[in-house]
């Protein structure tokens, strides 16, 4: 929880509906997204909210939108992810076309899983469009686990 004097300033600047209802930033807005002043630095309004209400945002991460509107600060609607998860998100939403996948990252479990998959019959290229990648890179992955995918300091994630 936040300081208790920035949140009542915070959720002042919320037209919140029903509990399944986006709740709309409606105060400053600049590239779409709502922005707050804190702490001496301008915030986006929705991380602002999943840390007031939820957790602190884990390091490396960015809070994502279930719904597609950017200017929206319900708690329910945030879920913190990757880069990755939030292209691959707009992409389910039909926002955008599908992500690279020359850079996406995976999850060692996702790592684990793909080895998983393929030792047991199913072809890369199956693969690959289950984890929105391409065929080369699942191949790489599956040839080399340990040389091109290497853990990250501090990171759960593979390269």
């Amino acid at each position: 929880m936040l300081i208790s004097k920035d949140s009542e300033r915070f959720w002042k600047k919320v037209n919140r509906k029903g509990e399944d209802d986006c709740w709309e930033w409606t105060g400053t807005v600049a590239g779409g997204y709502g922005r707050f002043w804190y702490n001496h630095t301008m915030v986006l309004a929705h991380r602002f909210a999943y840390d007031d209400v939820i957790e602190k945002i884990p390091d490396n991460l960015l809070v994502r939108h279930r719904c597609s509107t950017k200017t929206c600060c319900n708690p329910s609607h945030l879920l913190v992810g990757t880069h990755t998860d939030n292209l691959i998100d707009a992409y389910r939403r039909g926002e955008r076309g599908a992500p690279s996948p020359h850079y996406k990252k995976f999850y060692i479990g996702e790592l684990d899983l793909i080895i998983s998959l393929k030792q047991n019959g199913i072809p890369a290229s199956t693969i690959a469009k289950m984890f929105l990648s391409s065929p080369h890179t699942i191949a790489a992955i599956i040839k080399y686990p340990n040389t091109h995918y290497k853990h990250s300091k501090g990171d759960s994630t593979c390269l």
